[in-house]
């Protein structure tokens, strides 16, 4: 278990490195934007928007701990992937008061590179839901 949590801790920090240098790079070489509100640009509150994503992040964390087996590589990944998206993002708050996105595929709003951890997680999640839990139900 030790073990695990070690491993989950150790990517989500990389990971979240990785987005704040491509944030840092996106902010001095191309455009860009200043996110104040959540997904879509959904204007919401700052203080509430910092206190429910570390509520989020938090309640997450324990639910996948209590629920996943946390010793396999996969709940590893999709836990780290969103654990290090909601960190990075919830850090941009705090550094510039919005988050950074850069990434603009014209047909979808522009996001970051955290944005694409947290979906890739979750998919993650739903998809293999049966194989990351620590006690599945067995249909007969």
């Amino acid at each position: 278990m030790k073990k695990a949590i070690f491993k989950i801790t150790a990517a989500s920090i990389l990971l979240a490195a990785l987005d704040q240098l491509s944030k840092v790079w996106a902010i001095r070489n191309i455009d860009h934007i200043f996110n104040n509100g959540v997904a879509f640009g959904i204007a919401i509150p700052k203080i509430l928007l910092i206190g429910s994503t570390i509520a989020l992040l938090i309640g997450f964390t324990i639910v996948a701990f209590r629920e996943f087996k946390i010793t396999g590589r996969l709940a590893q990944i999709a836990m780290s992937l969103i654990i290090a998206g909601g960190f990075s993002n919830l850090l941009d708050r705090f550094t510039y008061g919005a988050v950074v996105d850069f990434i603009n595929i014209k047909i979808w709003p522009i996001f970051n590179i955290a944005d694409v951890y947290i979906i890739v997680g979750v998919v993650l999640i739903v998809a293999f839901y049966e194989r990351l839990m620590r006690n599945p139900k067995r249909s007969s």
